[in-house]
């Protein structure tokens, strides 16, 4: 039941986002900007997200999951309001900067659901989260495609105010109705720690450094490559389906609805019995070869359709893989520092997000898309050696 309520607040949260991600480049390149003025854009979201995760995981190790959780989903709706409200690049870069400062719902939600589940049905449970995300954003494409559609274009205006009444509501079922999953907060042990804790930033550095261990620090870094092949398709991605079949964020919208319907399906009827026969090692593998073979194919030369239905199976390998690292991550996490844990990895793969869409931008602004979709490829390609590597090396290790 707690899980329940959980999901259906995060829901409202994830269709607020899911309304205002199919506009954003469609806003910035009606304002003037470049390829890389957008990747900037994207960077910049990211760069204030990867500030704050450490912050917002301690936050909620110190105070509790859900007054955090309520926090950041109210400051993800500013942003999107004042995303679709935005008259000048300046205005739109201090929404996303804002968005990103509030982006540290995810890994809240992803401790409150490892306090309360076993080791064994987490990645099922980080499934079905991750099946939230995509049905918030299936929800919210579609949305923003109806709600924005007008006779003369499209209204940003309107899709972001009502992204930010969704997000409202859903910081307001967080707060009156979700139990507080992380207890163990006794006001003498939170003492000790400060008391404890260096003051000073290199033995701060030592002592995150020694909560992540050397296992947490090789997921954080795969992960960060995960979140840069996101960060470098929201980049890419809807300018070269407005080169090639002449998009607006309606038609964006309803084809990332359209994807997110494939991802749910897969995530709640295939993810839980895959990784219980193969382990998340396999289907992470699978997932990322998947966003690979679609880069690939979205430079054949062929109708341009084609390349829609590549685009579509890099989606669908990005957004399947999130839930897996999610349940790697909190696997490795100790259970006392779960918080602060979860948010130095999401920090650290929320690098990915800043370096990533710089280079794809850059990439596809110099020398078109073939570039930057080789780019998206290597860096897939990249994570499936990395992790066939390890799981080859782990065995060899123990014996």
């Amino acid at each position: 039941m707690r899980l329940a309520v959980l999901y259906g607040a995060l829901l409202f949260e994830f269709v607020s986002t899911g309304m205002v991600m199919p506009m954003l480049p469609f806003v910035a390149t009606d304002l003037g900007a470049s390829p890389f003025v957008l990747s900037t854009l994207v960077a910049t979201t990211g760069a204030f997200m990867f500030l704050s995760m450490i912050f917002w995981g301690r936050m909620s190790d110190r105070i509790g999951r859900r007054p955090v959780l309520a926090i950041t989903i109210l400051g993800s709706g500013l942003a999107g309001a004042l995303s679709g409200l935005s008259t000048s690049l300046a205005m739109l870069f201090v929404a996303r900067a804002t968005a990103g400062a509030m982006g540290g719902n995810v890994p809240i939600a992803v401790s409150t659901i490892a306090d309360v589940t076993p080791d064994n049905e987490r990645a099922r449970m980080m499934a079905y989260l991750m099946a939230v995300v995509a049905l918030g954003f299936v929800a919210g494409n579609a949305l923003s495609s109806v709600i924005g559609s007008t006779d003369n274009g499209f209204s940003y205006a309107r899709t972001g105010l009502v992204a930010g009444s969704l997000s409202i509501i859903g910081a307001s079922l967080v707060h009156f109705f979700v139990p507080e999953s992380h207890t163990d907060r006794e006001p003498d042990r939170l003492k000790t720690q400060k008391n404890a804790m260096p003051s000073t930033p290199l033995p701060e550095l030592k002592r995150l450094g020694l909560v992540l261990g050397v296992v947490g620090f090789a997921i954080a870094i795969q992960f960060m490559l995960q979140n840069g092949l996101q960060g470098a398709i929201d980049t890419v991605v809807p300018l070269h389906l407005k080169a090639i079949l002449g998009w607006s964020a309606r038609e964006f919208g309803f084809f990332m609805a359209s994807v997110g319907v494939m991802l749910i399906t897969i995530q709640v009827f295939a993810t839980g019995p895959f990784t219980r026969r193969f382990g998340d090692d396999a289907a992470l593998r699978t997932t990322m070869s998947m966003t690979a073979i679609g880069a690939i194919v979205a430079l054949l030369p062929l109708p341009p359709y084609v390349a829609v239905v590549g685009i579509g199976l890099m989606m669908m390998g990005v957004g399947l893989s999130q839930p897996l690292f999610q349940s790697l991550v909190t696997k490795a996490a100790p259970a006392a520092h779960r918080g602060v844990f979860v948010g130095i990895v999401e920090a650290v793969a929320g690098l990915g997000r800043v370096i990533a869409p710089l280079i794809a931008g850059g990439l596809f602004q110099a020398a078109g898309a073939w570039l930057a979709f080789c780019f998206m490829a290597a860096m897939a390609s990249g994570i499936v050696a990395w992790r066939t590597v390890g799981s080859v090396a782990r065995p060899a290790m123990q014996n």
